[in-house]
C-alpha cells in the first residue's frame, strides 16, 4: 500500500471525493439560504408596514388629545363658554392674539 503525505490511500481517495463534492454542497446550501431568506425579507415588509400604520394612528390620536388639551386649557377660558360657532368679538380676538 502506497502512503501519500502519511495519509493511506483510502484516505487520500475520500478527501478527494470530499473536495468534489464540496461545490455541490456549497450549491445546496446556497439555494436553501436564498430560499430562507425570501420569507423572511416578506415578513419584514410586512411588519414594517404594520408598524407604520400602528404609528401613524398613534400619532393622530396623540394629535388629537394635544388639541383637545389647547382647547381647553388655553382657548376656551378666553371665550368665556361662547360656541365658537359664532363670530369672536374684538376682546376676544386679541385675547387670543397676545
Amino acid at each position: 500500500m502506497r502512503e501519500f503525505g502519511g495519509l493511506g490511500e483510502a484516505t487520500h481517495k475520500r478527501a478527494r471525493r470530499n473536495r468534489s463534492s464540496s461545490p455541490s454542497i456549497l450549491r445546496l446550501f446556497g439555494a436553501y439560504a436564498l430560499v430562507s431568506l425570501i420569507p423572511v425579507v416578506a415578513l419584514g415588509f410586512v411588519l414594517a408596514a404594520s408598524y407604520r400604520s400602528v404609528a401613524q394612528a398613534r400619532g393622530l390620536a396623540e394629535g388629537r388629545s394635544e388639541a383637545i388639551l389647547v382647547a381647553r386649557t388655553a382657548i376656551e377660558p378666553l371665550l368665556r363658554g361662547r360656541p365658537l360657532g359664532e363670530p369672536l368679538m374684538a376682546l376676544e380676538k386679541s385675547d387670543l392674539r397676545t
